[in-house]
């Protein structure tokens, strides 16, 4: 299981909340969590969640 993915289901949060919370779209961030696309740019507003 990927970490954002990983992250994501120990907070009970789903996939629409945690696109809302790193401010991207809900496809963007399937895209993130399946690693379609990189993560880089958004891990440094992944600590304001976690």
């Amino acid at each position: 299981m990927n970490l954002l993915k990983k992250l994501r289901k120990q907070n009970d949060v789903d996939q629409v909340e945690m696109a809302k919370r790193i401010s991207v779209s809900y496809s963007h961030y399937v895209k993130l969590e399946n690693n379609f696309v990189n993560p880089c740019s958004y891990v440094n507003k992944w600590h304001i969640f976690f």
